[in-house]
């Protein structure tokens, strides 16, 4: 769990660490161990951990946690990613799309075979499966995709 050391209402350094608090209070510890209470009473607090946003057009870095309400939280600060970038993670996510696309198609081709046990109905269920698989790639964010489920057999 990260750690905040605050200083007047002030994020004096984040993070901080209990290893940090032995340090800068090597006799007030048990065997480098800090009750809750020792460590308000010294301005370090706990950090509620924030998952990180996922915007590929966008940088985050870590920025000093905020107090909300009863308690410190995590922010993250949000920069415009570079266009370089931007369609370098694209071409990452669309190779991704397609190659998980490409196995959902191989795992399903028996069900297209003349032989299948399957009747006219679930074949066709199956074929507009496929078809919604084969035309996955045609939308415009490949971060936005969701696969169908496969029908029953």
């Amino acid at each position: 769990m990260p750690y905040v050391k605050v200083v007047n209402g002030n994020v004096q350094k984040y993070p901080y660490s209990i290893s940090d608090l032995a340090k800068d209070f090597p006799n007030d510890s048990i065997d480098g161990w800090f009750s809750e209470n020792m460590m308000f009473r010294y301005g370090v607090f706990p950090v509620l951990e924030v998952a990180k946003p996922t915007d590929y057009t966008k940088v985050y870095t870590e920025g000093d946690p905020k107090f909300e309400v009863t308690r410190w939280v995590q922010t993250w600060v949000e920069h415009d990613a570079p266009e370089e970038e931007i369609q370098n993670r694209l071409l990452i996510r669309w190779d991704e799309i397609r190659r998980e696309r490409n196995q959902l198609l191989a795992k399903s081709d028996w069900t297209q075979l003349e032989d299948s046990p399957l009747s006219t109905e679930k074949k066709d269920e199956w074929m507009t499966y496929r078809q919604y698989l084969r035309d996955i790639t045609n939308t415009n964010n490949p971060f936005s995709i969701e696969f169908p489920e496969e029908p029953d057999a």
